[in-house]
């Protein structure tokens, strides 16, 4: 089947290049390209789990607002000493 493809001038020369070198067609190429960027890709393996760490205990409860702000009003202080 024919069909027309722009193709941005620096890449059609590599493709020029590829084919010269190779003893392929331009159409080779591409059609090959094209064949294996709509082959199926296997799913990821199985990958290794995060690093966790343990950072000591909390230093304050989140659901407490006033919690919060004391502990920025402290660590404000402590930057200023």
């Amino acid at each position: 089947m024919k069909t027309t493809l722009n193709i941005h001038e620096s890449v059609m020369d590599r493709l020029r290049e590829k084919a010269a070198k190779t003893g392929h067609t331009i159409s080779e190429l591409v059609e090959a390209a094209i064949r294996m960027s709509l082959k199926e890709q296997p799913p990821p393996k199985d990958l290794p789990p995060l690093p966790s760490f343990h950072g000591g205990k909390f230093l304050v409860d989140i659901a407490d607002r006033e919690a919060i702000y004391q502990a920025q009003k402290q660590d404000h202080e402590e930057e200023d000493k």
